[in-house]
Formats: structure tokens, C-alpha cells, sequence
């Protein structure tokens, strides 16, 4: 079996090889200007990439239609090289395609690299190259390093879970253990993936996406099977104190060693269920299961790990959906991110989630920080924003616009400069409908009833691409 993938994919496509790619080179060339749907696709995705035709947005759910078209042209020519070669596929060799990434099975060394060679010749007709520091080889039996750590970890893994907690099968319910020291178990773990990693000579980057889901997944079990776990004899409302603890522990250790965007949801997710089951059916265990969340997420967002985790000045985004996840805490419980905001408003550029996850985060509970916040955009964003232009400045302004805590006179003056920017006039009465319209009917983001968990699920079902 052989791996590789197509080398900064979506940045290295050229948006007319959409013409090529549904017709062929010599008629995309020579009809530059006539009405088609490759034509049109072409313009859409320049449009949205301020007229570049050198690479295509990535994220955007458009843009990987548009490169699957264009890469489907490339699997069609594969498959009629290797058919010049007398090499059929179903016998000869088999090629999996996920967006760039390739896997090639064929039962010779010889036959991969006529393929990989045939693949790497389709490509560079569309000016696209393999990652040939990404290539690798394995023979049967086929299993990849990652999936080795992985094996070697869930048998520490396996047995965290058993002390953590049980599955009765009368109640048809998991239930947590008596845990007397929660720390412990967290240390326990962690030694046997230590061990884990050395014997497979691997990193924490290769498990802790693993582990991270698995005791989110551990954690969901428990809520979704306690009312059924009142049933059990061996139900006990003092034993989930100590479950969580530790699952929580063992849950921010392994996302600190190694945080990831998609990672960080699973987390943030898992905290606000945490927070809300205790709240809302273990109320007398609930300020104890919030001063564990507290602790946890402010000595994650103090970690000089995860803040020198971004290549530039601002914030990661790893540490800002936890903060967003710790909002859920009440007032007195709230973590203390004035570092984070002190980075966020002394940095020279505008990040449209830093402010978002600030104004989200202290909402009206901080007018001074509101203050800040209106004074740092006044002087840093809305001089220099182009709505027109750039997609990002026009959603900011809308949300800001929308977002009720802001003051009124900020929002009509962030309006007033939209319109400008748009090269529209508009009077002052005219702009407080227009508020109060914006507001009822939000652009992005619902500020009034916007509910993080699901909007945290719809991020674990929607990863970029």
C-alpha cells in the first residue's frame, strides 16, 4: 500500500483548470469567454477570492466541490494510463481518494510506482504536485504507526475506564465507582501512556486525539445512563464527585500536552455538559464540580504551552473555545482571563473571534471592558475596514452591529461606517431602525440565544477541510 497526498492542495489549484478539467485543456483555452458551467465556476470562485485565480478558499464547503470536479478529471486519467498499461483496476490495483489524500493497494512494489508515477503525470497537467515527503510504503500486514500507538494505548486505556466506572447490566446503566483519590488515576494513566508512546517510539500528537474523544465519549455515557443508573444497587450520587474529577483531569492533561481546534470542541463540549449535569440533577456536588472546571481551565489558560501555541500574536483558538466552554460557570466561578484579554486588545490587528469570544465571554457584566473593546475597534478596525471587499470585515461589522452588548452610539457609528464603505447615506433615524432590525434578526451570530453546546456539536460534525 502506498500513501501520499496532493502537496498544499487547495492554495496550488488553478481556477481555470475547472474548464479543463470537464472538457480538456486545448478547449478551455480557446473558450475563455463562452457561457458554460466550468466558465461560471471559474468566475464564482474568483469573486469569492478577491479575483485570484491562484488557489481557492479553503474551509468553504463550495471549494471542495470545486476540487472534486477538477480531481475527479484527475482519477479518470489515472484510470486510463493504467488501462494503457494493461493494469486493470479490481485486479491489478485498487485507488482510494479522500479530497487529496491518496491510498494505492496493488500486490507489487513495481505496480505502485507505475501508478504513483501516472497519478504524479495527471496532476501536473493541472499545475498540481504530490507531497513526496508525505509518500510512505507498508506492506502487508498493513497497519500504520498510528494505528500501533493507538492499540498499544487502549489497554491503559481500557483499564482507567473499568476503575473509573461499570456497566450493570440489570439497570442497563454505567456506573461510576467509588474513587478516593481522583489524582491518582490521572497519574496512573498517564504513566501507562508514557510507556505506551516509548515502547512505539511516538509522541503525545499521536494519542491524545484518541484519548481526548474516548473519555469525552466516557463522560457522555455517564449522563445519558443516570436516570437508568438510579435503578442499580450499586448507585451512589457521592461516587460521580470523584468520577468526574478524575475524567476531567485526565481530560485537560492530555488536551494541554497536545491541542487541536477539533480536539478543543470535544473538550469544551464535554465541560459544559459536566457543568450542567451536576447544576441541574447533583445540585449539592455542583459548586464542587465547578471549582474543578475552574481550576482545570485557569491553569489551561495560563499554561505556557497553549499560549505560545499560535505562530503569530493571536490568542489560538484552542484556548478560546475553552473559554467560551468556562461561561457556563456561574459569575463567582468564572475564570480570570485578563491576560488573555490584555493580549487580545494590545494586539496592533482585529481577530474577529477573539472580540466575538471577549464580548460573548463578559457580555454586559463588565462595562469596562465593553469600553475597551468599542475603543480598540474605533481605532484599529473601523478606519480601515472594507466591506465591500473582504467578506471577513462585512460579517464583523454586521455581528457588531447585532451584538446587544454593545452601546448604541458604538453600533450606529459601526453601521455608519458600513454604509460608507458600501457608498450608501443614511440618516440618523433611519440607522436606529435599521439597529433594531439587525438585532431582531441577527446576521452570524444569535447573541441573545445562542446555546454553545449544540452549537459546539454542529462544530464536531462540520470539521475543516
Amino acid at each position: 500500500m502506498r500513501l501520499t497526498d496532493i502537496s498544499k492542495c487547495f492554495s496550488s489549484i488553478y481556477s481555470h483548470t475547472m474548464a479543463w478539467a470537464v472538457k480538456d485543456i486545448q478547449h478551455g483555452k480557446e473558450n475563455v469567454s463562452a457561457v458554460s458551467f466550468a466558465n461560471e465556476f471559474d468566475s464564482l470562485m474568483q469573486f469569492s477570492n478577491y479575483n485570484e485565480t491562484n488557489g481557492i478558499p479553503v474551509g468553504a464547503e463550495i471549494s471542495r466541490l470545486f476540487a472534486e470536479i477538477i480531481l475527479q478529471s484527475v482519477d479518470i486519467d489515472l484510470l486510463r494510463r493504467s488501462e494503457r498499461n494493461h493494469l486493470a483496476q479490481g485486479r491489478d490495483f485498487e485507488v482510494r481518494r479522500y479530497i487529496d489524500d491518496y491510498a494505492i493497494f496493488a500486490n507489487s512494489v513495481e505496480v505502485l510506482d507505475d501508478l504513483q508515477r501516472g497519478l504524479s503525470e495527471s496532476l501536473q497537467v493541472l499545475n498540481l504536485h504530490l507531497n513526496d515527503s508525505k509518500t510512505t510504503t507498508m506492506c502487508r500486514p498493513l497497519q500504520t504507526r498510528k494505528s500501533q500507538i493507538i492499540a498499544d494505548a487502549t489497554v491503559g486505556l481500557n483499564r482507567f475506564r473499568d476503575q473509573i466506572c461499570t456497566f450493570d447490566s440489570d439497570a442497563q446503566a454505567t456506573i461510576p465507582g467509588a474513587i478516593r483519590n481522583p489524582q491518582a488515576f490521572t497519574r496512573t494513566l498517564v504513566n501507562d501512556m508514557k510507556v505506551a508512546c516509548t515502547n512505539a517510539g511516538a509522541g503525545y500528537e499521536d494519542i491524545s486525539p484518541y484519548l481526548i474523544g474516548s473519555i469525552s465519549t466516557t463522560i457522555e455515557n455517564l449522563i445519558g445512563s443516570f436516570k437508568a443508573a438510579k435503578r442499580s444497587k450499586l448507585f451512589t450520587k457521592s461516587s460521580y464527585l470523584g468520577a468526574f474529577e478524575a475524567l476531567l483531569n485526565s481530560l485537560y492533561y492530555f488536551f494541554t500536552v497536545h491541542a487541536t481546534v477539533s480536539s478543543s470542541y470535544q473538550v469544551a463540549r464535554a465541560t459544559i455538559v459536566s457543568v450542567r449535569f451536576f447544576r441541574d440533577l447533583l445540585p449539592e456536588y455542583s459548586g464542587a464540580t465547578n471549582e474543578i472546571v475552574r481550576r482545570l481551565i485557569q491553569a489551561l489558560v495560563q499554561n505556557p504551552t497553549l499560549q505560545n501555541l499560535a505562530m503569530s500574536a493571536y490568542v489560538p483558538i484552542e484556548t478560546l473555545n475553552i473559554i467560551l466552554a468556562s461561561s457556563e460557570l456561574p459569575l463567582n466561578y468564572r475564570t480570570n482571563i485578563f491576560d488573555i484579554g490584555r493580549r487580545i486588545l494590545n494586539n496592533e490587528n482585529i481577530d474577529y473571534f477573539s472580540i466575538v469570544t471577549l464580548l460573548f465571554y463578559y457580555r454586559d457584566t463588565d462595562d469596562a471592558m465593553r469600553d475597551e473593546i468599542e475603543e480598540k475597534l474605533i481605532q484599529d478596525f473601523l478606519p480601515k475596514a472594507l466591506p465591500a471587499r473582504k467578506s471577513h470585515d462585512a460579517h464583523f461589522m454586521l455581528d457588531l452591529i447585532s451584538c446587544p452588548y454593545l452601546t448604541l452610539p458604538f453600533r450606529r457609528e459601526v453601521l455608519t461606517q458600513l454604509y460608507a464603505g458600501l457608498g450608501i447615506s443614511v440618516g440618523r433615524y433611519f440607522s436606529s431602525v435599521v439597529i433594531a432590525e439587525i438585532e431582531r434578526n441577527p446576521w452570524f451570530i444569535n447573541w441573545k440565544q445562542i446555546d454553545l453546546l449544540n452549537h459546539l456539536r454542529k462544530k464536531e460534525l462540520r470539521p475543516v477541510y
